[in-house]
């Protein structure tokens, strides 16, 4: 085996090069400076050269804020590049990541692979088109949607840990709701997950809303902080560019039918926060 890590230095792909370094797998990891999903060329070249068995990417445009602005930029990082990835890589292993925001947040349990699809960002939009792109391109893709990713410095559990030390008070949004995800644990049941193919849901198991997640950081924090209260706000009362669905748990029965048997998310922000 021989893997492709497409965008090294996000998130996921840091944390696939750290967790296939410590496994002695075989690996090539590349960023967009070496490797442009935008352009085929590059990635048939690429293909040709290092004839990997396997591509995981990583590679995404994961500001939903700024997305809203950098429509463009959205659709060509989480869509086009994708089109062009399945397109060149027809006989290679691809795995690929997408997200809880292709749901609009209506359902109010927890949402299966097959229920309906309704973005309400443009960055949930781009990520839909994306897997659209994937499996009608590619037919031994493999696709994971994954929900409110931590484990990098500049993710909400790292934000809020830095505001604990200059904020006496918080007031975080309390009526959205979904499932923190350990970043570490993605690359893990991916990696168990490496020859299947198909679309599935994971994340951590569990649900919380940003405030019972930010309370939770807070209670878990060990070095002395200034923060002496996190106050709940609704969604209304904190204006962003971007919609977010009040709802978008993750339904995890047939990931588990794999014998995948994902841990509590407080597990992965404990393990993060004294790692």
């Amino acid at each position: 085996m021989k893997i492709w890590v497409i965008g090294k230095k996000g998130m996921l792909g840091s944390w696939f090069c750290k967790i296939l370094s410590e496994k002695s797998i075989e690996f090539i990891a590349t960023d967009r400076n070496q490797v442009d999903l935008q352009n085929f060329d590059q990635i048939s070249n690429f293909l040709n050269t290092y004839k990997p068995t396997h591509i995981i990417n990583c590679a995404a445009y994961t500001n939903v804020e700024k997305a809203e602005e950098d429509k463009q930029k959205a659709f060509n990082a989480n869509c086009h590049g994708v089109k062009n990835l399945a397109q060149a890589s027809k006989k290679v292993k691809l795995i690929h990541f997408s997200t809880d925001y292709v749901f609009g947040g209506e359902k109010l349990k927890p949402y299966k692979e097959d229920d309906p699809v309704n973005p309400i960002n443009v960055y949930g939009q781009s990520k839909l088109d994306g897997e659209s792109e994937l499996f009608k391109n590619h037919d031994r893709a493999l696709c994971l949607r994954i929900s409110w990713l931590f484990g990098a410095k500049n993710d909400f559990v790292s934000k809020m840990r830095s505001l604990f030390q200059s904020k006496e008070k918080l007031s975080i949004v309390s009526d959205q709701v979904g499932c923190p995800t350990y970043a570490k644990e993605v690359v893990l049941t991916t990696l168990d997950l490496i020859d299947e193919k198909g679309l599935f849901h994971f994340s951590s198991s569990g649900f919380c809303s940003w405030y019972e997640f930010a309370k939770f950081i807070l209670e878990s924090e060990k070095k002395p902080t200034l923060c002496k209260s996190i106050e709940p706000i609704l969604t209304k009362n904190f204006p962003t560019k971007a919609k977010r669905p009040l709802y978008s748990v993750l339904d995890l029965s047939k990931i588990r039918k794999t014998g995948i048997k994902p841990r509590p998310w407080q597990s992965g922000v404990e393990e993060f926060i004294n790692g």
